[in-house]
């Protein structure tokens, strides 16, 4: 009777634990970045609230972020020149690339198809990097790439132009070996694009400008564009710097001017503010390719209680 009791108990104790993780896991919507806030933060989009997940060492100021294969999180430290890559369930924050690398002051990044390299922007040098994993970085292109990176396919895109200490203000196609450029949308009147992403519910790239108040639609193919008006509440101006999608009609973008997180809703053109964070600077999603699910740290808490169940199970001779 006490083995069936044990047994019994263990299965509905290890029910009750995956099921709390799994809510947990499917919590977390996106993760974002606090430049002032020195700190990493992941974010429920349906509750409307957000929890730091990490506080920076070495006064670093995250700018990008995204995940590799394993769900660490990897940013970039704009203001020190650093790329590092943080581990939650090991509590640790490793550097990746350094200003002896020829990182100035790293913005976006995107991963090479490969995966082995990171393609890295500089808001204050023109040239494009590649980060190689196992070390080392080196420079890809010239051109004037301040801000946003995506890969679609074999095709590279880019938020670039504009001055030095700017951000762009066009949208190009870059040949990812020798960063030259294949096309461009042109300049953008009034437009200073900082992320970029794409959208498989539209088939578009969508940019976020920082000083216009817009979302910029961008066909990938034929790089013509649609400008989207988008404003606070309270009626003034919002700032988009990083942006993502989930893929099935909704847009959220980070708002530099509020520090705020808000959702614009394709369908209806609408923006809605979710959540405030202070030092707001960059979103990443939490699904998706090389994002983390489930949420950091959930399979450390169920590991440890298997092996536990599995001792009790041998000193009862149940094994």
């Amino acid at each position: 009777m006490t083995s069936l009791f044990s047994r019994r108990f263990a299965v509905v104790i290890v029910a009750i634990l995956i099921g709390t993780l799994s809510r947990a896991a499917s919590a977390a919507t996106l993760y974002a970045s606090s430049y002032e806030g020195q700190s990493l933060w992941s974010v429920d989009t349906v509750a409307q609230t957000a929890s730091p997940v990490w506080f920076t060492t070495g006064y670093a100021n995250p700018d990008s972020l995204m995940f590799d294969s394993t769900g660490r999180i990897i940013y970039t430290d704009h203001l020190n020149g650093y790329m590092r890559r943080v581990d939650l369930s090991a509590s640790t924050d490793t550097i990746l690339a350094t200003p002896s690398d020829g990182l100035y002051h790293p913005t976006d990044m995107v991963f090479d198809p490969s995966g082995n390299s990171i393609l890295v922007s500089d808001y204050w040098d023109p040239y494009l990097r590649r980060v190689s994993l196992s070390g080392g970085a080196t420079i890809l292109a010239s051109g004037s790439v301040h801000s946003g990176l995506v890969y679609l396919g074999s095709k590279l895109y880019a938020n670039a132009g504009g001055a030095p200490v700017s951000n762009g203000d066009e949208c190009r196609i870059l040949d990812p070996v020798t960063g030259a450029t294949l096309a461009t949308t042109g300049s953008i009147p009034g437009a200073s694009l900082d992320g970029l992403c794409y959208d498989s519910y539209t088939g578009h790239l969508w940019a976020s400008s920082l000083t216009s108040s817009q979302l910029f639609e961008i066909d990938p193919s034929t790089l013509t564009y649609t400008a989207h008006a988008i404003s606070s509440p309270a009626g003034f101006g919002v700032s988009p710097d990083g942006i993502c999608t989930d893929g099935s009609g909704k847009i959220w973008f980070a708002s530099r001017s509020d520090f705020t997180v808000y959702e614009y809703d394709i369908n209806t053109q609408l923006d809605t503010p979710i959540v405030a964070i202070y030092g707001l600077d960059d979103l990443a999603p939490a699904s998706g390719p090389g994002s983390i699910m489930p949420e950091p740290g959930s399979m450390a808490l169920i590991t440890p209680l298997m092996a536990l169940l599995t001792r009790r199970k041998t000193r009862a001779g149940l094994q």
